[in-house]
C-alpha cells in the first residue's frame, strides 16, 4: 500500500510491470523449460549424431571377432576369439587374461553374422511362427 502511494506521487501512469514486480515462479519455469530443451537437445545428439562419428565405431573393425563365451562363474569367463586366421581360447578373470590355447581357424565352423539367425522368441514377435 505504501508503495502505491509512493508511485501515485509520480506524474503521468505507472506501468504495470512496476506495480506488479516479475515472480519468482516465473524465473523458477525458465530454468525448467531451459533444462528440458537442453536435456532434449543432449538425447537426439547421442541418438543419431554420435553413433555416426568414426570414432564411436569400433576401431578393431573385422581384425578381431569374439566367435563365443562361456561363464564359468560371476567374474570368470573363457572366450573364443578369432583374428588373423587363428582362433584364441583366452581365460578371463578379475585381474588376468590367460591365454589357453592356439587353433587353426579353419577347422571351425562359419560363424553367423549378427541379425541373420533368427530365434523363435523374435518370430513369434513379428507374428510368423
Amino acid at each position: 500500500m505504501v508503495m502505491l502511494l509512493l508511485l501515485q506521487g509520480t506524474s503521468g501512469p505507472v506501468p504495470a510491470d512496476q506495480l506488479f514486480p516479475e515472480s519468482a515462479w516465473s524465473g523458477y519455469f525458465q530454468t525448467i523449460g531451459a533444462l528440458l530443451v537442453v536435456l532434449v537437445l543432449l538425447v537426439l545428439v547421442m541418438r543419431y549424431v554420435l553413433p555416426s562419428l568414426p570414432a564411436a565405431r569400433h576401431s578393431a573393425g573385422n581384425l578381431i571377432t569374439i566367435r563365443g563365451s562361456v561363464a564359468l562363474e560371476p567374474r570368470k569367463r573363457i572366450y573364443l576369439i578369432e583374428s588373423g586366421g587363428k582362433m584364441l581360447m583366452v581365460a578371463s578373470c578379475e585381474n588376468t587374461l590367460n591365454l589357453l590355447g592356439t587353433f587353426d581357424a579353419e577347422g571351425f565352423p562359419e560363424a553367423p553374422v549378427a541379425g541373420t539367425v533368427e530365434s523363435p522368441f523374435a518370430r513369434l514377435l513379428k507374428g510368423r511362427r
